[in-house]
């Protein structure tokens, strides 16, 4: 799996608390080893819920218009 960031390599993490402990048994996770961003089930569908809530962008809205440069 790649990073979705930095598209780097995600490679297996066990969540663990402050103690040394694991959070939740079966708590597992995926930790970037480029940019560090920490992926888990709770992230996955708190990104997932907030893309379901955004509204389609107008392209019409981003559209660029073409400048012409004069050079002297």
């Amino acid at each position: 799996m790649n990073c979705s960031r930095c598209q780097g390599l995600l490679c297996f993490s066990e969540l663990r608390d402050e103690a040394g402990g694991l959070v939740t048994e079966g708590a597992t996770a995926f930790r970037c080893i480029l940019c560090g961003e920490l992926i888990d089930s709770v992230i996955l569908m708190n990104r997932a819920r907030r893309a379901a809530r955004r509204e389609p962008y107008s392209r019409a809205v981003f559209r660029r218009r073409a400048v012409p440069v004069v050079m002297k």
